[in-house]
């Protein structure tokens, strides 16, 4: 596609070059100019945005189209690679149709490089974002068997309650028994605290039958935008809540699983699975904030380094702290 701008004036080899660029079935577009070209498309300005996108075939077809969906392309010697990321607080599904000849796909897992999927790209390639998620795929020719790889998917017809009983405990202080969800700022003496508790359970399984994982639960949108009060420029605050506060490290008969911080709040825990009895132990971890919001010391050493260096930065607002902290187990997770 060739585009002439408010052109008065073309010169006969352009012009025969021209000739040959329609001949061979490209297309000339002709803005607001005096000159003719002939087999050209003549059009105002305002009219090209729309006449590009009817006829350019997009980098990557996203249906349905969501301005949450965000991604980059990279191409290599061999391979396309696409990392797709959602920057919105709800989970979307959506199809991708890659503008490339490559025959295969494989999708990769963005936190731990795995492979999780692969098949063929000559259709539509259906994926699923969690908030905030971000996805890698990979486009090649070479042959990729689909047989090799497990996506991750929710059965509710198979998913199991983790209702307990469970126990919970706060560093030394004894085990005691709990209700999920639990949230460590509704107990007395608890606001300010900043560490871990150890939450624990048990289950019974006959057997175990393909991959299991722990799913903590979804996250909850929080209004309020994504602007951060005070802060001159562009910001950016995520806005949603998750289902533990702030991050879990998952244990299942002593093993440990991994952790989950981010969404998809899930932990992938077959190997450590057996028949009968399971013991599951889910060790929760808050953030600082709880006790920076009372500690007077982080005051009294800004205001010593504000007298000595000037001021440097603008100190966070403390009182406001804890306005959105939740610490715990805010769901009741599910095996799936």
């Amino acid at each position: 596609m060739v585009i002439i701008s408010a052109n008065s004036m073309i010169m006969e080899s352009s012009r025969a070059w021209l000739d040959k660029v329609i001949a061979g079935g490209g297309s000339v577009i002709t803005i607001d100019s005096t000159v003719q070209v002939p087999g050209a498309i003549d059009l105002a300005a305002e009219e090209l945005a729309d006449v590009l996108r009817a006829a350019v075939v997009p980098d990557l077809k996203i249906s349905p189209p969501t301005s949450d969906i965000g991604f980059v392309h990279r191409r290599g010697q061999d391979s396309d690679v696409y990392v797709l990321i959602n920057t919105g607080p709800t989970s979307r599904t959506f199809g991708i149709v890659p503008r490339t000849p490559l025959g295969n796909y494989e999708q990769w897992d963005a936190m731990s490089g795995r492979a999780v999927r692969a098949g063929a790209a000559r259709e539509v390639i259906e994926l699923m974002l969690h908030p905030y998620e971000a996805t890698v795929i990979l486009l090649s020719e070479a042959d990729l068997s689909e047989s090799e790889h497990q996506i991750w998917c929710s059965d509710s017809d198979k998913s199991v309650s983790l209702s307990g009983p469970w126990q919970v405990a706060f560093g030394d202080e004894p085990v005691r028994p709990v209700e999920l969800p639990h949230i460590w700022e509704d107990e007395p003496g608890r606001q300010h605290y900043s560490g871990a508790a150890t939450y624990t359970t048990s289950i019974d399984l006959d057997d175990v039958d393909g991959r299991v994982w722990i799913d903590l639960g979804d996250c909850e949108v929080l209004d309020g935008g994504s602007a951060e009060r005070g802060l001159v420029g562009p910001s950016y605050r995520v806005v949603v809540r998750g289902p533990v506060g702030e991050v879990a490290q998952v244990r299942v008969n002593d093993i440990d699983c991994g952790l989950a911080w981010a969404p998809p709040y899930r932990v992938e825990i077959t190997d450590a699975l057996r028949s009968g009895t399971n013991e599951i132990e889910i060790v929760v971890y808050n953030t600082a904030a709880n006790a920076l919001a009372v500690d007077d010391h982080i005051t009294r050493l800004a205001r010593a380094s504000e007298a000595r260096y000037g001021r440097r930065f603008r100190m966070q607002d403390l009182d406001q702290a804890m306005a959105t902290v939740r610490s715990g187990l805010l769901q009741v997770p599910t095996l799936q």
